[in-house]
């Protein structure tokens, strides 16, 4: 009877120790759903689990890995031990010190009962053999079949882990696994919301300004609050030279002093594969995004601390104007995230900047406008005041002296009367040509009766009888008619020319070229005379004749090229586009 009694009380024992130990497996579960429900953080979770995990399972240590497959790294969470000698939280490690993946991928249980009695051994088991590990037990955390880490618990003695433990920690690797997955997700949600926030608001503020000088401290104060980075910088394409200029380099990196380092750095290169990863982008027009800058043969190095390195293409349409560069010493900096928000936040940065550089030009033209409009008004003045002056002291005298010699004629005998009518012929024949020289300074009718060539061949045979400078004409393809404000423009921009060459060069001899294609006018004027300095005439803004020939080829669409420089000439080139007139319509204007 009383061994009986024995035998009921170690089985109600092992009974209560069994209830126990499902009672504290429960406890962990829920709290392990707890956690998710509350929306713990992962390091609160894998805490609070590996603490009960230790309760419930005898071993020295506990601890859990999370898997970076991407940039092949094992985080170690939390590791926990009486000797706090080996707790550890955050420790990355690199992946291939777990030489047991395939298995876990696998879903399998990786368990070694005694490490002494493996041969042979792996590196992984190796370096626990040095600590005095024998029993060792690593279970995957496996959620919707992808392998997120491991929980790893390992004794100094032999088979110290029991099928009853296995189960335990199999199931508690699931639900941490559930949990986990959860938390991360939760992360990546919460991540995507904060950073398309940023991005709206980025872009709400980059379309509110117009003005480049302060566009581009706001942008990079929009990098700045978007990502983590060293240093950063807005490099816009210049169009005529093919360099990558700065529009807003980041000072968040270092001091003003090195700002200008990459200022001259990068000013000082030409768009090629050779001159860096911002260069080849730019070139590319592809987003580069790089872990370790080192290991890329694109990439020219400014500074020697640069690890990770992201670049993005600036895009209007199918034309790349820029790109935007962050970079850090940190490696494996950037992931596909950073690089969604970058490529986005670019974008709005592309559409800033267009905007600010039409409204530059915008703002620019209408200064162009204004003078133009002012030079206009005094052209018109002068040619009035001209005009005035024309009628007032040559035909106005002629005119004078007509009424007078009318007058006097009254009651003159007839001999005497005859010869002052032809003395009144004569005054009205000089005011006849009077009147025509200035009817053709205002506009030949040769122009629209005959065209082009024939206005412009008597317009040089005028000049050089009012100036002693002759005038060469060549010309090719001239036969025919233009639109007539085309010719107008060719006429009075070859008249400008002339009257500048008979003013300021100094010469007798002049030339004019004018040739004709299918799609186009040109013509040239050339002499070999004092010349002058174009940029100083158009900074002085002191010559209406020049400005007034740019404005009537940019009116057309055309394109007004000056050459000159003192002691060396001038040469004008204008030309003009034709627009193909429609089958059977008029070519005479």
């Amino acid at each position: 009877r009383l061994a009986g009694t024995v035998q009921d009380i170690t089985e109600r024992k092992h009974t209560e120790l069994e209830l126990r130990q499902y009672t504290a497996r429960l406890h962990l579960l829920y709290e392990i759903a707890q956690s998710t429900l509350l929306a713990q953080p992962p390091e609160d979770i894998i805490g609070n689990t590996l603490r009960h995990l230790r309760q419930m399972v005898p071993c020295e240590v506990a601890g859990m890995g999370l898997f970076d497959f991407e940039n092949q790294e094992a985080l170690v969470f939390a590791a926990h031990r009486d000797d706090a000698a080996e707790t550890c939280e955050g420790t990355r490690m690199p992946l291939a010190t777990y030489g047991d993946l395939d298995i876990l991928r696998q879903g399998q249980v990786y368990s070694v009962a005694d490490i002494l009695t493996l041969s042979p051994c792996s590196p992984a088991l190796q370096r626990l053999r040095a600590l005095g590990v024998r029993s060792y037990l690593r279970v995957p955390l496996m959620s919707q079949g992808m392998l997120l880490g491991s929980l790893n618990l390992r004794r100094t003695s032999p088979g110290a882990f029991a099928p009853e433990h296995v189960a335990i920690v199999r199931e508690v690797g699931g639900q941490l696994a559930v949990a986990l997955q959860q938390s991360r997700l939760r992360d990546e949600v919460q991540r995507r919301f904060q950073e398309l926030s940023a991005v709206y608001q980025a872009g709400q503020r980059l379309q509110q300004l117009s003005i480049p000088s302060l566009l581009a401290p706001q942008v990079i104060q929009v990098l700045e609050e978007t990502l983590g980075y060293e240093y950063g910088a807005v490099l816009l394409t210049e169009e005529a030279t093919g360099k990558l200029l700065p529009f807003a380099l980041s000072t968040q990196g270092g001091a003003p002093s090195r700002t200008e380092v990459d200022t001259t750095s990068v000013t000082s290169h030409t768009i090629g594969l050779s001159t860096g990863i911002p260069a080849w982008v730019a070139q590319h027009g592809h987003t580069v995004r790089l872990g370790n800058v080192r290991q890329d043969p694109r990439h020219a190095a400014l500074r020697d601390d640069i690890c990770s390195e992201l670049c993005v293409p600036l895009r209007v349409g199918d034309h790349i104007i820029g790109v935007v560069n962050v970079e850090t010493s940190k490696p494996n900096a950037y992931t596909e995230a950073d690089q969604w928000v970058l490529e986005t936040v670019a974008n709005q940065i592309a559409i800033a900047v267009q905007n600010a550089q039409l409204f530059e030009q915008v703002q620019a033209g209408s200064t162009r406008l204004r003078a133009l409009s002012r030079r206009l008004v005094a052209v018109q003045e002068s040619e009035r005041r001209a005009l005035a002056r024309e009628l007032h002291d040559e035909i106005g005298q002629l005119l004078t002296g007509l009424k007078l010699l009318l007058d006097m004629s009254i009651g003159l005998p007839e001999e005497a009367l005859l010869a002052n009518v032809r003395e009144a012929q004569g005054l009205t024949q000089m005011m006849l040509e009077q009147v025509r020289n200035l009817s053709l300074d205002l506009r030949p009718a040769m122009l629209d009766d005959l065209g082009l060539l024939p206005a412009l061949l008597w317009q040089c045979e005028r000049f050089t009888g009012q100036t002693q400078v002759r005038v060469t004409v060549r010309h090719r393809g001239l036969e025919r008619r233009f639109p007539p404000e085309v010719e107008t423009a060719v006429y009075r921009i070859v008249q400008e020319a002339l009257t500048n060459v008979a003013r300021h060069a100094g010469v007798h001899e002049a030339t004019v070229r004018l040739w004709a294609r299918q799609d186009g006018v040109s013509v040239q004027i050339e002499d070999r005379g004092v010349g002058f300095d174009p940029e100083v005439k158009w900074a002085a803004m002191v010559s209406s004749g020049l400005s007034g020939m740019h404005e009537r080829a940019r009116l057309l669409d055309g394109d007004l090229t000056i050459e000159s420089a003192p002691g060396s000439g001038t040469r004008i080139l204008a030309e003009f586009p034709l627009r193909q007139e429609p089958e059977g319509g008029s070519s005479d204007g």
